[in-house]
């Protein structure tokens, strides 16, 4: 299901807090202006009671972000008012900030709030991507028990616009689900998930967390041709607003 820029419904989602597990690995990120931790946005939004609300998310292309559902759409409709700040560590965006264009979640998600689908996407008004370059996005169908993996968010834990970054290990892998030892926290949430080894695709998007795990949205073959298709659509940003439409 998707909103255009402009629709002023939504509430805030109702994310699983996320859990550090033994002791916190997380690092500020070496170098968050170089390839791929460049890639990582700060998603700000609106809910529907005014509260601000801070998610992470990755561009997959030229003007599209990957993140997780629950930070777009809320259990009584729409956040709202997103803006995103690519690659930024400190006080100033290096690459300014973006608006948006339009909001996607996955049918399920939309429909069920199904967590194996908890899989969303930002279309913005700028085309920062071709600065910042992106993450490929899946599809993974490779990444088993044990495998090195990584992500680079903004926990709200940290000062606020600090990219912080962990390491870990896979411990289950399913269809459409990855679990992980990475340490996180609120606003993690839309992390990608990275295999160490090739830190230019995301196999997941971080969405939640238990206490001896975390885990996130494997980015499957379907989950990867969403957000493709997700992306070859876009409204033309000098055209005004349409109603809601359209499905996954």
């Amino acid at each position: 299901t998707s909103a255009p820029g402009g629709a002023n419904t939504g509430t805030a989602g109702s994310a699983t807090p996320r859990t550090i597990i033994g002791d916190d690995d997380r690092v500020p990120t070496p170098m968050p202006h170089a390839y791929p931790a460049r890639t990582t946005v700060f998603i700000m939004a609106t809910d529907m009671d005014g509260r601000k609300r801070g998610c992470t998310g990755f561009m997959y292309g030229p003007r599209s972000v990957a993140t997780s559902a629950h930070c777009l759409l809320g259990t009584a409709g729409w956040n709202t008012d997103f803006t995103v700040t690519p690659a930024v560590s400190g006080a100033v965006p290096p690459y300014g900030v973006c608006g948006w264009l339009k909001a996607t979640v996955h049918q399920d998600f939309s429909t069920h709030r199904g967590p194996e689908h908890d899989v969303g996407a930002l279309q913005l008004d700028c085309t920062v991507g071709q600065t910042t370059g992106w993450l490929s996005p899946g599809p993974d169908d490779f990444t088993a028990v044990g495998d090195p993996v990584s992500t680079t968010g903004y926990p709200l834990d940290k000062a606020l616009w600090e990219m912080w970054s962990t390491s870990g290990n896979t411990t289950d892998a399913t269809e459409n689900t990855l679990r992980y030892d990475l340490d996180t926290v609120g606003g993690q949430s839309g992390s990608a998930v990275t295999r160490t080894e090739n830190p230019s695709v995301a196999v997941a998007i971080h969405s939640s967390g238990f206490a001896t795990d975390n885990v996130g949205v494997r980015l499957n073959n379907e989950h990867t041709e969403d957000l493709l298709n997700w992306s070859s659509s876009l409204p033309d940003p000098s055209e005004p607003s349409l109603p809601s439409s359209g499905s996954s």
